[in-house]
């Protein structure tokens, strides 16, 4: 699954909540190459141009930092895509992050599961680190973090943290007369 994919699938789960605060609707996905940033706006180069993209108070920036498997607790928030197999899934990415909606869905038709959830119970194990993910009504999912999983900590650093050159995913708000940041994900660098 491609960084891109992830990050859009992460910034939708997000969206669906905002502390203990009603979300906004959803509107487009925007990716692209920060160019200017304020306090009250973003620009943005996408492939069909330059975008200009309003920032409110309630915008959260978030950036990937690299975590390690042995961060994972037992109450820990996962993001998870894992391998649909009969005995539970093979982390290919986990995201930890502060809470998202619990879920847990086909992400595509190769077996790919979305699970976010609440950590159960962790174990290590020959296979890496297992663990029970509770994704909402005491449902469980098993999910196996291997040294091949990729780990992350996505972290809010806020409007401070967008720098011109930095890649960019954005979820704008749905409705707006201009399009609004809800979410906005630090992908990367712009490569040089």
């Amino acid at each position: 699954m491609s960084n891109r994919l992830a990050i859009a699938a992460v910034l939708t789960l997000l969206a669906g909540t905002a502390a203990a605060q009603q979300p906004p609707a959803m509107g487009q996905r925007l990716a692209g190459v920060v160019k200017a940033v304020d306090a009250s706006h973003l620009v943005i180069t996408t492939a069909t141009g330059d975008m200009d993209i309003a920032l409110a108070a309630k915008t959260r920036v978030l950036m990937r930092k690299a975590a390690k498997a042995d961060e994972i607790k037992a109450g820990s928030y996962l993001g998870t895509s894992n391998q649909n197999t009969p005995d539970g899934g093979k982390a290919t990415e986990v995201h930890l992050m502060e809470s998202t909606p619990n879920v847990h869905y086909a992400m595509n038709d190769k077996g790919l599961m979305m699970t976010n959830g609440r950590v159960k119970s962790v174990a290590k194990t020959a296979k890496g680190e297992e663990m029970e993910v509770d994704y909402g009504g005491a449902t469980t999912r098993h999910v196996v973090v291997t040294d091949e999983t990729s780990m992350t900590r996505m972290v809010d650093v806020g409007v401070a943290g967008l720098k011109p050159g930095l890649e960019v995913s954005v979820n704008t708000v749905a409705g707006e007369a201009r399009p609004t940041a809800a979410f906005i994900a630090i992908t990367a660098p712009a490569a040089k």
